[in-house]
């Protein structure tokens, strides 16, 4: 980025960055993952686990943060949640969620959809069922999570309109037009059996 920042070539970032005076398109992490969390406690679950990534990855930051605030939207606080964060492996992830099993975490939240696949492998070998023994979600959904049983509760983000609005900023930019520094998309909250 520096590289093209010091020679005044345009470019958009897809996702988010600390990068200053970066153009950037990125889905609105922090609303969906408020909302999913928000819905999941709304829904009577009590105590959340959040497990986590890599801790300095921005979308982590983002998601994080939305799980925050989905807490305190419901009148909770993070001394109510436990965080399992910078869990990269699948060995992580595991002790994660043997962690919070313990700990009394009716719902483990996933940052993403490797880490629900990991938990839900996790889980089933050890004889764990969803939702019955706990619950899961997961703030992105792929193809990873598709034929899971039960069906994974996640956020549904258009990856097209990612693409379509980062050449249409391009463009613009290119063209000698002020574009938006940043840009969120929108997102789709999926309920389905694992937090039933």
């Amino acid at each position: 980025m520096k590289a093209l920042k010091e020679n005044g070539i345009p470019f958009v970032v897809i996702g988010g960055t600390d990068e200053p005076d970066v153009v950037q398109i990125d889905n609105d992490h922090i609303s969906a993952c408020s909302e999913l969390t928000s819905i999941i406690l709304m829904k009577g679950t009590d105590k959340l686990a959040f497990i986590c990534g890599n801790s300095a990855q921005v979308v982590n930051q983002t998601r994080r943060e939305g799980f925050v605030k989905g807490l305190e939207k419901c009148g909770k606080s993070v001394k109510d949640a436990l965080f399992y964060m910078d869990c990269d492996s699948a060995a992580q992830i595991e002790r994660a969620t043997d962690e919070a099993i313990r700990s009394g975490a009716e719902c483990i939240i996933c940052a993403d959809d490797y880490i629900a696949n990991s938990v839900l492998v996790k889980l089933s070998r050890d004889g764990k069922e969803v939702p019955k023994d706990i619950k899961i979600a997961s703030f992105y959904n792929s193809a990873l999570l598709e034929h899971n049983r039960p069906p994974v509760t996640s956020i549904q983000y258009d990856p097209r309109q990612l693409g379509f609005e980062a050449a249409r900023t391009l463009i613009a930019m290119i063209g000698g037009e002020q574009v938006q520094p940043k840009k969120l998309l929108g997102y789709e909250v999926v309920l389905k059996g694992s937090t039933l």
